[in-house]
């Protein structure tokens, strides 16, 4: 164990006694970055905030010291005044900030405010994956007012080499493993991992693939009885839970069929508890642990669950073995370690059961790498159970998270993969084997059958096994369809196939087994190894040909096809803004279910700007899926004039497309496009992206430059946090209407470094995307599964204080509000429900509707503090965004929260509600060109009248102190909030977060568009920079320099326009959606203020 400290000293409490050292001191200020305001004084740091602004201070630590351990910091602090924040994961920080995998963590104490009694300890804990890239160690303040001091950082982690040094009992000098003859004489048994619910035609199935072995999941889950003759509306507050033995017991009812099966079909049955007493808790994201290591009584429990099974199966020869725990996790000392626990358990089996083989688990998910320090038990006839899902990224690609289509071998955490290395990563377990003669059981492996080469990565494992000598039960038989060995390798596709190449892989091996019993393998066996046809080879992909006569059918009078250097060229001329776009239809059953790029060559002549994103020269498939819906994934094209420039799509074909169509052509923009080279070709495998980030800077801080000025841009590519080469395409988007990319090589030793001006007010912006070999851009998986390019933005600004909007405000702004406030008023303030939705520890929460004018009510959740009393506490309103989906309550101590949805519709419906609203009745709302023309008809009309209406009732409310009444939002609830503020004279506050719907007429002078309707009369009356004129209460924005959904410049715009106090942070390399990576608290910012 490592410690470092500042002073003092630690005790542990624990069954083994382990030593300290102090090895690093992290005394303030130290390495520490302090941020504004923060002070140290004879070392405390002091953090004091009076506008809820994030102040932290940092320290990074080496990752590399702290890999496979628990990090434990400890913090002494004491805080006055702290503000109860809007959030309950910010406010106090005192935190263990990770990066791993690409992905940011945060681990923070529980939540703090008001004033402490002096000072007190504070301790955070973080499990250190061994895919960590940097730590950081965290303490300030944000979103919450008041002053923390914090002293005396302590910092502590746990080698298991030192935690796990002394076996749970003395074992003899030389010692080996017993096994009876029984076991001896077992032949190898190669098997798989069982699926989650018992159906009766698995067993017999697997017996056709030869398989002797089946590990079967028994997941205890305690469910709730409701108690009889209660009031069935009060149903949910009276019921109990039954026990874990109990629902131990229905497990087992089903494993006895299961058995029975089996015994006939000559698999053998390892019992696997997959689920323990208690369950994990959370030791951070990534991380978990039992919690019966520190509670007796559950860990009898897990005691007492063993002897039932032991007395159930006691002698029974289908059974391979006791599986007692799955994939334990301990990283910290406990009050009964993973061992030992195994021990006890093993211990009681064995007074009831003499013989049964018992598998042992080690630590770290069963990894191989805690073979190193895991200790042999002194008991007959022990296997010991070890799990390999290694290299994580490639195994796992998709799963949860990225899907790099890495593929096998190759290149994960910096060095390369393949068999010799995955023989050196089970090393561990092989020299366990032979030091004390053991028996081992892989009893879970795997990779998901999509990724790239997962037979070859299945057949390297498995020799080494059979070299080893080891049994194995692959992961997984019909559990889920990610794992499936009867599954194709197309990820879209749900339809089993057997003519896979991982399952031929297992069949080879499955072939040299022999029955437990004896005997040769049944006919069925035979018979199933027929049906496994040898694999057929690939259709090719479909072939452009622009002198073929199936497109030369296609063309119209403004195309054209001629050879330019004995190249045939495709050109297309318009001059109306009309849509000159040819479909050329392709084969789909050459494109189902492959991942394809489409490229292309293209030139072209004053293109005019695009009324909407999706317009100008298209290069594009149209694909019609088995539902009949169609989707146009298309190449990222410019507008302008540029030279030949190659194009490229990447893209995978859903398995069940049943019409392909390739579009070239102009849409609905003025100028020449020719095209050449079209190409569909098979992507090639791409590298592994999982840790990659793109990542830049402004060559000035404020990103301030006076006209003609020479702007700087500087981007890095980093994999696992170090500069790496790579090909860039950046993007130029500038507000005097430029538009241009290029394309760049980034060496690894320095930033590619770019380079623009303007030459009047108006913000330039730059983005810069990493390419595959082959010109795509290389897109990864975020957190909520969506696929998004890897690439960066950045922006600076000249003179952004003069720039004003692109559309004058309406003459009648203020007379058609008027007359909207006039229909709002007639329309009575009436509540429509109010039910209560839930009972938390501070508030309750209601689900509320009231009345409204247009369509639908007014619809939110309303939370107010229990102990509320009349008159006392402040509004804080707050609207959802553009998107069609279920909010989710929101709550504060100090005031009433009114939650407002934005279209009117029910809370808390199936997701089917709202996708049916999403694809029906609310599809594109807001963009239909013929309802913007007039203010009347345009959507948002009724919108900001519901909101109106929400204003008014919280108004009501007996709670409400009669003062303050703040309102905020993002994106469109920023823009509703805004048009609610300037409405709404008794607002105190307004707290706009990236704001949608900022100078609407701004893309006509050549501004960056942005994501917004095309303009129309009627959209002025909602043009957010209108209403800031009329905000009468203090506003602060907070938004990013590089939102291509928000523009920079029609943000400023809107801060141009309040005449009240105010305040705008702009962040470099905020988009709507976070780049990967990105962590604005680090990031460069230009303020706006007039406090």
């Amino acid at each position: 164990m490592k410690f470092a400290s500042l002073s003092g000293v630690l005790c542990l409490m624990m069954l083994v006694a382990f030593p300290l050292k102090a090895e690093i001191g992290l005394p303030f200020p130290g390495n520490w970055q302090l941020p504004p305001g923060a002070a140290v004084s004879a070392g405390v740091l002091t953090v004091a905030s009076t506008d809820r602004e994030a102040r932290l201070a940092r320290t990074e630590i080496d990752s590399r010291d702290y890999i496979g351990r628990t990090l434990i910091v400890h913090f002494d602090v004491k805080y006055t005044d702290v503000s109860t924040p809007a959030l309950s994961h910010n406010g106090i920080k005192l935190m263990i900030h990770t990066r791993v995998n690409g992905k940011q963590f945060w681990r923070n104490c529980p939540p703090l405010s008001g004033s402490s009694d002096g000072w007190k300890r504070i301790t955070v804990r973080e499990n250190i994956s061994w895919d960590t890239e940097w730590i950081s160690i965290e303490v300030g303040l944000q979103d919450s007012t008041g002053i923390l001091e914090v002293r005396n950082v302590e910092i502590q982690d746990y080698d298991p080499m030192v935690l796990f040094r002394e076996p749970p009992v003395p074992l003899p000098e030389n010692f080996k493993c017993a096994y009876d003859e029984r076991l001896r004489n077992l032949p190898p048994m190669r098997g798989v991992m069982s699926p989650v619910r018992y159906r009766v035609n698995d067993i017999p199935d697997l017996a056709k693939w030869n398989a002797n072995l089946i590990r079967w999941q028994l997941r205890p889950s305690p469910q709730k009885i409701y108690i009889p003759g209660v009031d069935q509306q009060k149903a949910e507050r009276n019921r109990t839970t039954e026990n874990f033995l109990d629902a131990l017991d229905r497990e087992l009812q089903t494993l006895d069929k299961v058995i029975s099966q089996c015994r006939e079909a000559g698999i053998m049955v390892m019992i696997d508890m997959h689920r323990v007493p208690g369950g994990s808790e959370n030791l951070g994201e990534i991380q978990s642990e039992a919690r019966m290591f520190n509670s007796e009584e559950l860990a009898a429990e897990f005691i007492e669950a063993w002897r039932r099974i032991a007395r159930r199966y006691r002698g029974n020869p289908v059974i391979y073995g006791y599986d007692l725990i799955n994939e334990p996790n301990q990283r910290r000392p406990c009050k009964i370690d993973y061992l030992t626990l195994q021990y006890q358990a093993a211990q009681a089996i064995r007074e009831i059961d003499p013989d049964t083989p018992i598998c042992i688990a080690a630590s770290n998910w069963n990894g191989p790498r805690a073979f190193a320090f895991l200790h042999p038990l002194p008991l007959k006839n022990l296997i010991y159970n070890v799990h390999m899902y290694h290299p994580l990224r490639y195994t796992h690609q998709g799963v949860g998270g990225t899907w790099i289509r890495k593929t096998w071998p190759g290149v994960f955490y910096g060095k390369k993969w393949d068999k010799e290395v995955m023989r050196g990563y089970l090393a561990p377990v092989r020299e366990f084997q032979r030091k004390y003669g053991a028996r081992i059981v892989m009893s879970e492996f795997g990779v998901i059958r999509w990724a790239p080469n997962g037979a070859d990565y299945l057949r390297d494992l498995l020799e080494i096994a059979e070299e080893y000598g080891w049994d194995w039960c692959y992961h997984a038989y019909r559990e889920w369809s990610g794992w499936s060995a009867e599954h194709s390798d197309d990820r879209g596709s749900e339809t089993p196939d057997l003519n896979n190449p991982r399952l031929k892989v297992l069949l080879e091996h499955f072939r040299k087994n022999t029955r437990p019993g004896g005997g040769a393998p049944p006919p069925e066996v035979a018979a199933f190894a027929a049906e496994v046809e040898p694999e057929k080879s690939e259709a090719p992909l479909p072939v452009i040909d622009l002198n073929s006569p199936e497109f030369s059918g296609k063309l119209t009078a403004a195309f054209q096809v001629k050879e330019l250097d004995g190249i045939p060229v495709l050109t297309v001329a318009n001059s109306d803004k009309a849509a000159d776009v040819i479909f050329l239809p392709l084969d789909e059953k050459r494109l189902a279910g492959k991942e394809i790029i489409l490229s292309a060559d293209i030139r072209q002549h004053n293109v005019s700007p695009r009324p909407r994103p999706y317009n100008g020269v298209k290069l594009m498939l149209v694909l019609t899926g088995a539902d009949g819906k169609r989707n146009y994934p298309q190449a990222s094209t410019v507008d302008g004039t540029c030279d030949w420039t190659r194009r490229t799509l990447l893209l995978n074909i859903p398995a069940d497309v049943r019409k392909a169509e390739l579009a070239l052509g102009l849409e609905n923009v003025c100028g020449i496009a020719e095209f050449r080279n079209i190409r569909i070709e098979k992507a090639l495998p791409a590298g592994d992206y999982s840790r990659t980030v793109v990542t830049g800077r402004c060559g000035r801080d404020d990103a301030l430059y006076a006209p003609g000025e020479t702007m700087k841009f500087c981007f890095d590519i980093l994999d696992g946090g170090k500069k790496v080469s790579g090909r860039l395409r950046v993007l130029f988007s500038g507000d005097d209407g430029s538009r241009e990319e290029k394309e760049f090589d980034v060496p690894d030793d320095k930033p590619l470094e770019v380079t623009a001006s303007l030459d009047a007010p108006g913000y330039m912006m730059v983005r810069a995307a990493l390419l595959t070999p082959q010109g795509a851009v290389i897109n990864r998986r975020d957190d909520r599964g969506v696929m998004r390019p890897l690439q960066y933005g950045l922006a600076a600004a000249v003179e952004p204080d003069k720039l004003r909007q692109g559309k004058p405000e309406p003459a009648d702004f203020d007379e058609f509000w008027r007359k909207c406030r006039r229909e709002l008023d007639r329309v009575p303030v009436k509540v429509l429900e109010r039910k209560l939705f839930n009972t938390t520890e501070h508030c309750h929460i209601y689900d509320v509707k009231i009345a409204a004018p247009g369509p639908r009510p007014t619809v939110g959740y309303l939370a107010i503090p229990r102990e509320a009393a009349a008159k006392s506490l402040p509004i804080d309103i707050r609207f959802d965004g553009y998107a069609v989906h279920a909010i989710r309550p929101v709550e504060r101590r100090d005031a009433i929260v009114f939650f407002v949805n934005a279209h009117g519709i029910e809370n808390n419906r199936e997701p089917e509600y709202y996708r049916q609203l999403a694809d029906k009745e609310l599809y594109a709302y807001g963009f239909r060109e013929e309802e913007n023309e007039d203010p009347d008809t345009c959507y948002f009309k009724y919108m900001i009248l519901r909101d109106l209406r929400a204003v008014a009732y919280a108004m009501s409310l007996p709670e409400w102190n009669g003062g303050e009444i703040l309102v905020s939002g993002g994106s469109q609830g920023a823009f509703r909030a805004a048009a609610v503020a300037a409405l709404t004279p008794q607002a105190t506050r307004c707290e706009l977060q990236i704001p949608w719907f900022c100078d609407l007429g701004g893309a006509g002078l050549g501004r960056t568009r942005g994501w917004r309707p095309v303009w129309k009369r009627g959209l002025g009356y909602y043009d957010t920079v209108n209403f800031a004129r009329r905000i009468q209460c203090p506003v602060e924005i907070s938004a990013g320099l590089s939102d291509w959904i928000c523009p920079p410049s029609g943000v400023q715009i809107l801060y141009n326009n309040l005449t009240v106090p105010k305040r705008m942070v702009m962040y470099q390399g905020w988009d709507h959606a976070p780049y990967f990576g990105y962590d604005r608290s680090k990031a460069q910012k230009s303020t706006f203020s007039t406090r």
